[in-house]
């Protein structure tokens, strides 16, 4: 069994003074005879002095997924200000008294929705994000100053590893294929950097997918010209922007917070497309305040 690929680490009730942290492992219930304890060690920042405490996780009562939880005082959530990890030592005990240990890094991102809107620790958080053609050497330094979300298909780990560290916040398009869409979430779930998850408006398996994996944002991408009518899993939609007006109207019904999403062929690098995400805006202005601004260059 590979703990790495197959605990979850969430939070429910989280308050400034306290927050209730899980880690989980589905499908194996009590009727396994296993259990999962550890502790939960942090906060941990690369770029500051900080004075980790340690936690630790209790089994909780049985039921169809082994669960535990550790009661974390003064939580450091993760932000792109204030990237704030921890460190989950886990210790699976099994039904033959063999014992096998995992550390994971993980982080508490405090994103939720409410209405059209979208909150990041409480207060609303409007998402500015690029994808470049190509980003072979990552100026992780830049893409924090510009307070830019990094826009990828397939992050690997260590892309999550070093946005987690840096505090670049990730968008990441989920693959259609149903295995490789789960097997993708199991990988990067924990990743505190990893913001917001989304698939193709129509795709199927994905009712399950925000119970599965607590705290992820999902997202439903709608073409330009498409209606924008979202799924029940969907937290908020990414609408493609073709004419002004056809937006508008596509929209005009959307309950959910939206994201406008503009695709276009500068290559000038970073700054110049983060400065495209304000013009973005600034063309919307007319028809409303959205909750984020994506541009995609080719």
């Amino acid at each position: 069994m590979n703990l790495l690929n197959r605990v979850q680490l969430f939070h429910g009730d989280a308050t400034p003074a306290q927050a209730l942290i899980y880690a989980r492992l589905e499908d194996m219930g009590v009727k396994c005879g296993c259990s999962l304890s550890g502790q939960l060690v942090g906060p941990l920042r690369t770029d500051a002095r900080t004075l980790p405490a340690s936690i630790s996780f209790v089994p909780c009562d049985p039921g169809d997924s082994l669960l535990a939880h550790a009661v974390l005082p003064d939580p450091c959530y993760w932000s792109m200000a204030t990237p704030a990890l921890y460190r989950a030592e886990l210790e699976f005990h099994n039904n033959d008294g063999n014992i096998t240990r995992a550390q994971l890094l993980t982080g508490f991102r405090g994103l939720g929705t409410r209405g059209s809107h979208l909150f990041r620790h409480g207060k609303p958080w409007v998402i500015r994000g690029v994808k470049l053609s190509q980003t072979p050497d990552t100026d992780w330094g830049t893409w924090r100053r510009l307070a830019a979300a990094m826009i990828t298909d397939a992050p690997g780990e260590e892309l999550c590893r070093r946005a987690s560290n840096t505090g670049v916040a990730l968008l990441v398009n989920l693959p259609n294929d149903a295995q490789q869409r789960d097997q993708m979430l199991q990988r990067i779930s924990n990743w505190p950097a990893v913001a917001v998850v989304y698939a193709e408006s129509g795709t199927a398996g994905m009712a399950t997918m925000p119970s599965r994996f607590p705290n992820l944002i999902f997202g439903e991408f709608f073409r330009a010209g498409q209606v924008v009518e979202p799924a029940p899993w969907t937290h908020v939609v990414i609408c493609e922007v073709g004419e002004i007006e056809a937006f508008q109207q596509h929209i005009s019904t959307c309950s959910c917070p939206i994201i406008a999403a503009r695709s276009t062929a500068i290559v000038k690098g970073l700054e110049h497309a983060r400065h495209e995400c304000d013009r973005l805006q600034s063309d919307l202005a007319p028809t409303g305040d959205f909750v984020g601004y994506l541009v995609y260059c080719s």
